[in-house]
């Protein structure tokens, strides 16, 4: 199944017309209870539409690149990059590290806290908006002392997933690979890679 979602397009000048449908493969994630295997998850079309209408063009990147692993779907991606090592192969959720259960705090929709899973990555780089000629979107290293947090819901036997929000959270300093004060933030801990 593949998805809808905005995207930049650089040629338009309007902010009505910046934005356009392409398609999205959905992302691949690790299955919160069954260890090994993947599972595939959409995508909130209502947390894209509202991104893409506020013009966050760096949080639609981050669906594209730290979710579903996919390079932002731009003209010329790669042409800041040219010196660099690209594309690299992060590959978005599946490379999560850990996944915790609950929200100890109240999240969207009520009673939604205590069902949310919260995927958790420390990915090597970001893509922001660059306002460019050639190339709206630049590679540049991820948020120090930062992870990736992604949050789904699923259905009552887990067979479906969607994600309905990401950010980027402050790393714990005993633990950078886990968001700071986890075991306080989070109901449990369901899953962690290795």
């Amino acid at each position: 199944m593949l998805l809808r979602k905005y995207i930049v397009t650089p040629s338009e000048r309007s902010k009505e017309n910046i934005l356009s449908f392409k398609e999205l493969p959905p992302p691949l994630a690790p299955h919160p209870k069954r260890h090994g295997e993947l599972i595939l998850l959409s995508i909130g079309g209502e947390r894209v539409r509202e991104t893409a209408g506020l013009g966050r063009y760096n949080s639609l990147f981050e669906l594209d690149y730290n979710i579903c692993g996919v390079l932002p779907d731009v003209n010329n991606i790669g042409y800041h990059e040219r010196e660099d090592n690209f594309p690299d192969s992060w590959g978005g959720l599946k490379h999560c590290h850990v996944i915790f259960k609950g929200i100890k705090r109240p999240f969207q929709e009520k009673g939604l806290d205590g069902s949310v899973y919260v995927y958790v990555a420390s990915p090597r780089y970001v893509y922001k908006y660059e306002p460019h000629m050639v190339c709206v979107a630049k590679r540049i290293k991820a948020p120090l002392n930062a992870v990736f947090a992604t949050y789904v819901k699923f259905d009552h036997n887990l067979d479906n997933g969607e994600v309905i929000s990401w950010e980027w959270v402050v790393a714990d300093k005993e633990q950078p690979q886990y968001p700071e004060n986890y075991a306080n933030r989070y109901d449990e801990k369901v899953w962690e890679n290795g």
